[in-house]
């Protein structure tokens, strides 16, 4: 795979030329904090089984899968 988390096309992003200190035309800026809340909810599912389960229980290869629920929010709300 020739591209990084973000997409970036690796050879760029690894190269001098992508080095903030040198003068090369581009380089690479953060945005966010961002938060995923798919991925959130599924890191409080795994917390609370982790508690559940107790500090010494083996969670190998414990994950939870998100799915997109909807629901009605009431009225006022």
């Amino acid at each position: 795979m020739r591209t990084g988390r973000h997409g970036e096309w690796l050879p760029d992003a690894t190269s001098d030329g992508a080095d903030p200190n040198v003068d090369s035309g581009y380089g690479y800026m953060p945005r966010g904090p961002f938060t995923n809340w798919a991925e959130r909810a599924e890191q409080n599912a795994l917390a609370a089984h982790r508690k559940q389960a107790g500090e010494d229980a083996n969670l190998n290869g414990v994950y939870f899968t998100v799915e997109r629920v909807d629901y009605t929010r009431p009225e006022g709300g």
